[in-house]
């Protein structure tokens, strides 16, 4: 990819160029949790990354140690995002495809999570059954709150560019008690105009996790 760039060549330029030339719609996939691997995989995040900058933007889970993971949770982690989706719908691309299949959750207890559900329902979420639906709803409150922000991305990009619309995919997981119980709730995407096409990842169970 470096070797191409060096050269003036833009890979993903020449892919949605062919496809179109083709008569391919392009739906342009980004792995919603692919900013860092664990070892022996970490040798693939080399150098200065997103993820290895901000330490605070971490997910925390249950048990209050920190996990390996981006969090959604906190709105300067959705806006980096934001900006690779604005990058990526900024070629002609048809539609993005928020590929959510790969290293869930997206949201855990981070502390402002935590705060805010004892806020509202007086229960510690760390102390309670992982599967009460309160928690479970409470949580996916934050990507309904993303996925909200994506689409308004896309419209503002769609507008800049002069298309009537970006369409917006989203591959998940198996099934509605899957996806709520990775703060997924995808009913809520469709009812609200969200997103346009969901992509059930597989039927077998945490397949991904």
């Amino acid at each position: 990819w470096g070797i191409l760039r060096e050269q003036g060549i833009d890979p993903f330029r020449v892919v949605v160029d062919h496809a179109h030339e083709v008569g391919l719609e392009v739906h342009a996939g980004l792995t919603m949790g692919g900013f860092n691997y664990n070892p022996p995989h970490d040798k693939i995040d080399c150098g200065r990354s997103f993820f290895r900058n901000h330490p605070e933007l971490h997910g925390t889970a249950r048990d209050g140690k920190t996990s390996s993971r981006l969090s959604y949770t906190y709105p300067a982690a959705r806006r980096y995002v934001l900006s690779l989706l604005r990058e990526i719908a900024a070629y002609p691309v048809e539609g993005i495809a928020l590929l959510y299949n790969r290293k869930f959750p997206y949201v855990e207890y981070e502390p402002p999570l935590v705060e805010g559900f004892m806020a509202e329902f007086g229960d510690d979420p760390r102390q309670i059954d992982e599967k009460d639906e309160r928690w479970l709803r409470y949580r996916s409150r934050t990507l309904t709150q993303f996925m909200s922000e994506v689409r308004e991305a896309m419209d503002e990009v769609a507008q800049q560019t002069g298309r009537n619309r970006i369409g917006v995919s989203a591959v998940v997981a198996n099934g509605p008690e899957e996806n709520l119980y990775f703060g997924m709730d995808v009913e809520t995407w469709v009812e609200e105009g969200l997103v346009d096409t969901l992509i059930p990842y597989t039927s077998h169970p945490r397949f991904s996790y």
